[in-house]
């Protein structure tokens, strides 16, 4: 297995999620960018989206976008298409009747990019401004 992975059922619906610090890295390395990460940071997105199945059930996912531009083209990228499809991978996925609560669930996703953008300012020795 390339990256592991849990399902579960919320009280919501059925979840299925991926480890992401290992996906993220996984990812990385697919764009040909391991390198570039040991020297500055990389840019990546985090991305939430939702789509109505039917009447009842939505398909709720988070994930991250490649936007770092080293990732594509000649310039030592391995690929070319920037379109989303190519571009955003899915780090969990929540089939659902869509509430505000149901996007409480997302939560850790979100907790988990904050943390990472923390910890990418602590070590550069930059102090973190508070947003008021």
């Amino acid at each position: 297995m390339i990256c592991s992975f849990s399902s579960y059922m919320t009280h919501f619906g059925e979840a299925v999620e991926f480890v992401y610090s290992k996906s993220i890295c996984l990812i990385i390395d697919a764009f040909g960018l391991l390198d570039m990460g040991k020297n500055r940071a990389i840019n990546l997105t985090a991305s939430v989206d939702a789509v109505k199945l039917t009447k009842n059930i939505c398909h709720t996912s988070a994930g991250v976008k490649m936007t770092e531009p080293g990732g594509f083209g000649p310039a030592g990228g391995q690929h070319y298409d920037m379109q989303s499809y190519s571009t955003i991978f899915l780090l969990k996925i929540i089939l659902s009747k869509e509430t505000k609560n149901s996007f409480n669930l997302f939560e850790d996703v979100f907790n988990f990019f904050q943390l990472v953008g923390l910890r990418k300012i602590q070590a550069a020795g930059i102090r973190r401004l508070e947003a008021s």
